[in-house]
């Protein structure tokens, strides 16, 4: 790999970077290209991607990022980064299903929006429903007040022809 093409590598990562809202550093040491990829293709819909790049050229790459520049630090070994664009939920919920098929696949950081995460607040975030769900949920909350002002008002017309129905059936039984 020449000068330019690592140069051209360096600008690719950093765009990745400025792009993405999270990134997950994983060990993936052992495992197979065919895992590898069925990791990048679960990622896929929900707008990540697990990309691996020599670590000298990662670090240079972190030097001028603001959010992610604290994995500096971390880049030892072979190590592979996930970047998250999209629902965070549901990418960082990838990343672990994957980690619970492969044994190999270790998560060492994550930094999510500037700051490092544990694999705890990890497991808690992927818990969390998708947002499709929640602004569903959220749909409901500002719906329910006007459906249920709505059941009243249809009441009282209501109950009004149920009342002149049963007079009715009365005067006309007698």
């Amino acid at each position: 790999m020449n000068l330019a093409e690592k140069q051209e590598l360096v600008e690719q990562l950093q765009e990745r970077m400025q792009r993405a809202n999270a990134c997950v550093l994983a060990e993936y040491q052992g495992l197979t290209v065919a895992d590898l990829t069925k990791l990048r293709r679960s990622l896929y819909p929900h707008d990540g991607e697990f990309k691996i790049a020599k670590n000298r050229l990662v670090k240079i790459a972190l030097q001028n990022s603001e959010r992610f520049g604290v994995l500096r630090e971390h880049m030892r070994g072979p190590v592979g980064i996930t970047y998250l664009y999209g629902d965070l939920a549901q990418g960082i919920k990838q990343v672990l299903d994957f980690r619970k098929d492969n044994d190999k696949f270790k998560i060492k950081n994550a930094v999510m929006y500037g700051n490092l995460i544990s694999t705890a607040m990890m497991e808690e975030i992927a818990s969390l429903p998708s947002k499709e769900v929640l602004l569903a949920r959220l749909v409901g909350t500002i719906v329910a007040p006007h459906r249920q002002l709505l059941t009243v008002l249809q009441g009282v017309p209501r109950s009004l022809v149920q009342l002149t129905a049963a007079l009715r059936d009365n005067i006309t039984a007698k």
